[in-house]
C-alpha cells in the first residue's frame, strides 16, 4: 500500500488484540509484517495465562479451566458461566 505522500505501509492483523493495524514506513523500503510464528507463540502464551487465572479463580485444575475456555471460545466470562451451569446440574 502506498499513500499520496509516498510512504509505504502494510496491513497487519494482531490476533491478540483482535484488531487490524497499518504499519507505515517513511523509508523507501517496504515494511515487512511480523513473522506469523511470533503471533502464534504470543497467542498460546495468552491462552495459557488465561487458563491459569481461571483455574485459580474457579478452584479447578488447569485441564478443566482449559476445557471451559476452549468451549467458550476464549471468553472468560462465558467460561465462568459454563462452570456455574455445570455445578448446578451436578449439585
Amino acid at each position: 500500500m502506498r499513500d499520496p505522500r509516498g510512504r509505504e505501509g502494510v496491513f497487519h492483523y494482531d490476533a491478540t488484540a483482535m484488531r487490524q493495524y497499518v504499519i507505515v514506513s517513511t523509508e523507501a523500503a517496504a515494511v515487512a509484517a511480523p513473522p506469523e510464528g511470533d503471533c502464534a507463540a504470543r497467542q498460546a502464551a495468552r491462552e495459557r495465562q488465561l487458563a491459569q487465572i481461571l483455574s485459580r479463580s474457579l478452584r479447578v485444575d488447569l485441564q478443566q479451566a482449559t476445557f471451559y475456555l476452549q468451549t467458550s471460545s476464549g471468553d472468560i466470562r462465558a467460561a465462568m458461566r459454563l462452570h456455574g451451569e455445570i455445578l448446578t446440574i451436578y449439585a
